[in-house]
């Protein structure tokens, strides 16, 4: 089937500006581009997309969600992110 490499991770967001900050300035993710409710963010391996839309459409409340980044430092990125 061919389906090995993720085009898009999808994350259910309320406030997409405050997202957007947090990806895009504390991150160091650039933003693609922004349309409505949505926000892409393209990474090296795929693009992230957030959207307020997805919550809204599904009935839901954005539900958690778990993004891994790899980093080379781990500790001391996690130090600097704090």
């Amino acid at each position: 089937m061919g389906l090995n490499k993720i085009g898009f991770i999808i994350v259910g967001v309320t406030d997409l500006g405050r997202s957007v900050s947090f990806y895009r300035d504390k991150l160091g993710i650039p933003v693609a581009g922004q349309h409505g409710g949505l926000a892409f963010l393209q990474t090296e391996g795929a693009m992230l997309m957030l959207s307020t839309e997805l919550p809204k459409q599904l009935g839901v409340q954005p539900g958690p969600v778990e993004i891994v980044f790899s980093a080379e430092h781990v500790r001391q990125t996690y130090d600097d992110l704090r």
